[in-house]
């Protein structure tokens, strides 16, 4: 369930982002100011939710320094690195991506989808200037290499690609007119309880093929019976990036901390899921505070292209490359 969850979020990435390019028609797409809304969207919270990390980490090693400050540095870096390098342990601290569930596995995905998108914007008959796409060019490689290498998986990469399928479908009358009809509803509830039931996880073709369809018909307009459109479905919509983020650093602080692990364990399943029933409420509230005070006045942040481009890097490169070609 939670895999399939995250695969629907990598869906969602490509529909909007996809749907962007195809939406845009004649107009030049502003890559700057493109990749500076990712940054403002993706990056406060997790920086947040790192610092609360690192701080987890120094209380559970009573404020000494186990490993050399170099180690602990490089470390450190790799998470702040939105997981790019790897989740090592901290500080001597065993496991620590359990401290937030090892959800940051699945940004390297998030960034790697973006940086495509120049290449991508070419398959609808965009033309970025060249500085971007050779910029994705590098991305494309170095994500085969590392593909070919064993470091990371390619069938992610599928889900992208199931949401930029939708985009496309979500744009043809005929499967928009099926796909609002309580048939249509039918088949998503089949597709996705068949996926979970069926699979451990969903990296098989059907796998993907099923929640594909079924995402696919969401975005052409189904509301599962109207269960998408009500207000506490938008409400935790907005702060899903936040449960998602936030809910194993509540997990970990309410076995570890309030209920202690000798007690944990000897909790039946009963009693595991009032645990969880009950702190359910507490991660609600918390990512909603989080969405208030920090997401929301991120998002609505502005600067100007050129500034975004400069937190890469290569704004000043791209801008005078570009003018040169040009």
């Amino acid at each position: 369930m939670g895999k399939s969850g995250v695969a629907l979020f990598f869906m969602i990435t490509a529909f909007l982002f996809f749907s962007k390019i195809l939406d845009s028609k004649d107009a030049e797409i502003d890559w700057g100011k493109l990749f500076a809304s990712r940054v403002k969207r993706i990056a406060p919270l997790y920086l947040v939710s790192i610092i609360i990390l690192f701080s987890i980490v120094w209380f559970m090693s009573n404020g000494i320094l186990v490993d050399s400050p170099a180690k602990i540095g490089l470390d450190a870096a790799k998470w702040l690195s939105f997981s790019q390098f790897g989740m090592p342990d901290l500080n001597g601290v065993k496991d620590t991506y359990l401290i937030i569930a090892g959800v940051s596995w699945s940004l390297p995905y998030e960034w790697g989808f973006y940086f495509l998108l120049p290449l991508l914007a070419l398959s609808a008959g965009k033309r970025p200037s060249p500085p971007y796409l050779l910029f994705s060019a590098g991305a494309l490689l170095t994500i085969a290499a590392l593909v070919a290498a064993g470091k990371t998986p390619l069938f992610p990469y599928a889900f992208f690609i199931g949401g930029m399928a939708a985009a496309l479908l979500a744009r043809q009358a005929r499967f928009r007119a099926f796909a609002t009809g309580k048939l249509a509803s039918c088949v998503i509830i089949l597709s996705i309880v068949g996926v979970v039931t069926l699979y451990r996880f969903p990296d098989r073709p059907l796998a993907i093929l099923a929640l594909s369809l079924a995402f696919s018909l969401i975005a052409a307009g189904n509301t599962l019976f109207g269960a998408l459109v009500s207000g506490s479905a938008r409400m935790l919509g907005e702060m899903a990036y936040g449960i998602y983020l936030l809910h194993g650093i509540v997990l970990f602080c309410t076995f570890h901390f309030v209920l202690g692990l000798p007690l944990a364990r000897q909790l039946d399943g009963l009693g595991y899921w009032l645990v969880i029933c009950g702190i359910t409420p507490l991660l609600v509230l918390t990512a909603y505070a989080a969405f208030r005070w920090i997401e929301h006045p991120a998002m609505r942040y502005r600067f100007g292209a050129r500034r975004a481009s400069r937190l890469w890097g290569i704004g000043r490169l791209f801008s005078w490359t570009d003018r040169t070609v040009r």
